[in-house]
């Protein structure tokens, strides 16, 4: 079993802030996450450009971060933001590498997580151990398993509850379980419209059942005087499609 994790700020929701790109202009306002080392390799988060956060970047006394696509596109547009910084409060990142977007789908509390209908919010990675502004953090482990993820919950309390009694697990959930509730009222309309599809395709049915016995039934007498003076089955047989055809 892999762990990475994250650290927020849950009385912000993900920690939102205002910050600055030197030499980009007007603040703006952006997420911030401190993640370990290796966590966009566990997570399966490309990093685009530059690097990740590496383990030598949790004790180094200058402040380091990865920032998002949406955090580079706005800041830098079409230029590379690797190498510039980022300025929140009295704090000052250097940008060492530009991530993939994704959605934040883990967050403390769950609520509090991206929305998976709108574009990834931009966001900034330091690393866990450098300091990301005077907020009350929640930890978040994210815990990659073979098998099925509930039945390693009871052992990761059993490991908290050995390190520190006071500690508890507050929400656990697998990835699947939080995208099925993100996703919700997609799967509703999905099947709402699956049920209309089936009710139109069965009046469509029975439809057009009734037409085609109404048409064998206006020319049972002609189908009758056809067969006696020689018609082939096959013959009568594809007549009656092509009237029904005609008729509708």
């Amino acid at each position: 079993m892999r762990t990475g994790k994250r650290v927020q700020n849950s009385r912000l929701g993900p920690h939102s802030g205002p910050i600055t790109v030197d030499g980009a202009g007007p603040t703006g306002v952006a997420k911030v996450m401190a993640v370990s080392p290796d966590d966009f390799a566990h997570v399966g988060t490309p990093i685009i450009r530059g690097r990740g956060i590496e383990r030598r970047d949790s004790a180094s006394p200058l402040p380091v971060c990865v920032v998002n696509q949406a955090l580079a596109s706005h800041y830098s547009g079409n230029g590379d933001p690797v190498g510039r910084h980022i300025i929140q409060g009295n704090r000052r990142y250097e940008i060492v590498g530009v991530a993939a977007d994704a959605h934040d789908t883990m967050s403390f509390p769950a609520s509090f997580g991206d929305n998976l209908r709108s574009g990834a919010s931009p966001t900034y990675y330091p690393a866990v151990g450098q300091p990301v502004g005077q907020y009350p953090l929640a930890l978040a482990y994210q815990l990659l398993t073979d098998g099925d993820p509930a039945a390693v919950l009871p052992a990761v309390q059993t490991a908290i509850q050995s390190f520190n009694q006071r500690l508890t697990v507050a929400n656990a959930w697998a990835l699947h379980d939080q995208i099925r509730r993100l996703t919700r009222s997609e799967r509703v309309v999905a099947q709402l419209a699956s049920v209309v599809g089936g009710v139109a395709l069965v009046l469509a049915c029975i439809g057009l059942s009734g037409l085609l016995s109404h048409v064998v039934a206006r020319r049972t007498n002609e189908i009758g005087i056809r067969i006696a003076l020689g018609a082939q089955r096959h013959a009568i047989a594809s007549m009656i499609p092509h009237q029904v055809r005609r008729s509708s």
